[in-house]
């Protein structure tokens, strides 16, 4: 039986923009959750979900829990969906934890643990430790084949978010950034940010995992990828290889104590660093 890790707060720092209210919204936002907070649930239902309809992406995911448990609403899980999927696209942690959930247990929508996971490992990027705690305990039912799957429709799901983002900046320029990167929301956050890349070290212990960026004999080309890596404060652990008539170098980054840091990190890195990763065990 799954242990539901059903996010109700939000528990981990944004890495992208949020731009959804004007200071008069904000203000009809922290009422509406008040309420909610408090029990009073058909006061906070309305506000929440007419919030929710013009594109705020918190207010989408309070109404979504609403619809969810049946709290100021009668209960029903297709609209749940709806409006967690609405806030998820919109870049909203919380709500992207919980439509993995419904993917997970098939709630509102057809069983797909491919897309559940697809949904954790987005919230995880941007620094959902919940959905870091789903996507590991999902990932140990789930074949290679289906967690590559999923790795890479995270990756669409986030690129998909941040171009949202852009678009409502850019269709609302008067309106205020309630949440901005690297910094806390309105809710109960925790102070410190997941951090995906870890600092070379002269011995790999076995049953560590690594990112390894690929094998390279053109020197400059190697000053290159570390000086970008460097930009992104990310450490390059590079190693040559012995019995080549040419010098090659492998470079790794890690290493990383679980496989679904190092599968997180690789999507960093692929993204950040335009390179085809590959996950491989130390040393």
């Amino acid at each position: 039986m799954w242990t539901s890790n059903f996010s109700y707060m939000v528990l981990g720092l944004s890495a992208v923009v949020y731009i959804c209210a004007t200071p008069t919204e904000a203000s009809q936002l922290d009422e509406a959750r008040s309420a909610f907070e408090i029990g009073e649930y058909h006061d906070a239902f309305q506000p929440l979900q007419a919030m929710a309809n013009h594109g705020d992406p918190e207010a989408a995911f309070w109404t979504g829990v609403m619809w969810h448990k049946g709290l100021g609403t009668p209960q029903n899980y297709q609209t749940a969906v709806k409006y967690y999927r609405k806030g998820a696209t919109l870049g909203n942690v919380d709500a992207q934890n919980n439509l993995g959930l419904m993917y997970r247990d098939g709630a509102g929508v057809k069983t797909n643990q491919v897309k559940a996971l697809a949904w954790f490992k987005t919230a995880q990027i941007s620094g959902s430790r919940i959905a870091l705690r789903n996507g590991e305990a999902l990932s140990e039912k789930m074949s290679s084949k289906n967690i590559s799957l999923s790795l890479l429709l995270s990756q669409k799901y986030y690129q998909k978010a941040k171009r949202q983002i852009t678009l409502q900046a850019v269709e609302t320029p008067n309106h205020k950034n309630l949440y901005l990167a690297s910094t806390s929301s309105t809710s109960k956050v925790s102070e410190q940010k997941t951090t995906f890349f870890t600092s070379p070290v002269e011995h790999i212990e076995n049953g560590h995992y690594m990112v390894q960026l690929g094998v390279f004999g053109n020197l400059k080309g190697i000053s290159k990828i570390e000086q970008k890596a460097a930009q992104n404060n990310i450490s390059i652990y590079k190693e040559k290889l012995p019995g080549k008539e040419q010098a090659l170098y492998r470079l790794r980054v890690g290493p990383f104590k679980t496989l679904s840091l190092a599968q997180t990190s690789g999507i960093h890195l692929t993204s950040l660093l335009g390179l085809k990763t590959l996950i491989v065990k130390g040393p």
